[in-house]
């Protein structure tokens, strides 16, 4: 499926629509909690690296998402600046 580049205005809403549409489910045991262990995490280094894989993992998940959807790089632009 290809996803049209939006009309002027309307690319975030686009963007926020497709977010919420794909819904990526994975079962708990084989998929590390990164957001509740930052919560219960003691010092500012343990902080930061799980900070950079929680980062990382979700840049994975963007790039999955623009390929199953066969974005341009332009299109992916849009996506991106509305962040």
């Amino acid at each position: 499926m290809k996803v049209e580049p939006a009309a002027a205005g309307s690319n975030c809403v686009h963007y926020k629509i497709l977010r919420t549409l794909i819904n990526i489910r994975v079962p708990d045991t084989e998929f590390p909690d990164y957001v509740k262990k930052l919560q219960t995490v003691k010092t500012p280094h343990e902080k930061e690296t799980l900070q950079r894989q929680i980062d990382a993992l979700d840049h994975q998940i963007d790039r999955l998402v623009y390929e199953l959807y066969d974005l341009m790089e332009k299109e992916i632009g849009i996506v991106e600046e509305c962040k």
